[in-house]
């Protein structure tokens, strides 16, 4: 999947950032939902939970992994001139 400079940011209105958002919404529901619950829904609530911090932390590993890469190869720098290209350095 190819991402433009603008979707690659991190800034609250992008897509990515509010699927990892919406992520932590479901998780937070999930932990309420556990309140009242059978023992074996309680189970598959918590395991829900689970998968849903495992995913959360995949996506941040895989997030500073494209970061260090774009740094590395010099992509980031070009990404960074090209949101400020009139501004030089002193």
């Amino acid at each position: 999947m190819t991402q433009t400079a603008d979707h690659s940011a991190s800034s609250p209105g992008n897509p990515l950032d509010r699927a990892i958002q919406l992520l932590g919404m479901a998780r937070e529901e999930l932990e309420r939902a556990q309140g009242g619950a059978g023992a074996h829904l309680e189970d598959a609530l918590v395991e829900a939970e689970d998968t849903i911090d495992e995913q959360q932390a995949k996506i941040a590993a895989a997030r500073t992994a494209d970061e260090d890469e774009a740094e590395a190869t010099g992509d980031a720098d070009r990404r960074r001139s090209a949101w400020f290209p009139t501004y030089r350095a002193v």
